[in-house]
């Protein structure tokens, strides 16, 4: 799951654009930059030269790769509890239809409201990535349960 990035002392990593090319320096990776230009979220990779492994500087705040992957993570799991799903059911209803359940039974079993999952099965957008991700898995597990052995 965490990925050190490692760095030849021999010569720059390939993420470096210090623009040295003689002697030991800092590498220096580009800017990514995100936000609005008064504030912004402003990352790069830095190492020493001799480090094992590369730092993550975001907005003067030094990290580990291993630190800013599990940050990265948590950000994600509440984007998604944020961000609204694609209307409609997609891949969810033939999971849904192998699954032979009511929306009381499913909403009981996957813990989403059951008004919601009828209105984003109505072609609504009311489920949040997160709640249309746990209604996948749980259909699929279901599915599965029902699935006789081969």
């Amino acid at each position: 799951m965490f990925q050190t990035v490692a760095v030849d002392v021999r010569h720059c990593p390939s993420w470096c654009v210090s623009g040295e090319t003689d002697g030991e320096h800092v590498h220096v990776s580009a800017d990514v930059a995100a936000g609005a230009p008064d504030q912004p979220l402003i990352a790069r990779l830095i190492s020493k030269e001799g480090d094992v492994s590369a730092r993550v500087l975001v907005n003067d705040r030094v990290a580990t790769v291993e630190q800013v992957d599990s940050f990265v993570g948590g950000l994600r799991r509440l984007i998604d509890q944020a961000r609204p799903a694609e209307p409609g059911l997609g891949f969810v209803a033939a999971l849904w239809a192998n699954a032979d359940a009511t929306f009381s039974e499913v909403s009981a079993i996957c813990g989403v409201e059951e008004s919601r999952i009828r209105a984003q099965s109505r072609g609504g957008q009311v489920l949040t990535i997160f709640e249309y991700d746990q209604l996948a898995l749980c259909l699929a597990r279901i599915t599965a349960a029902h699935t006789p052995a081969a």
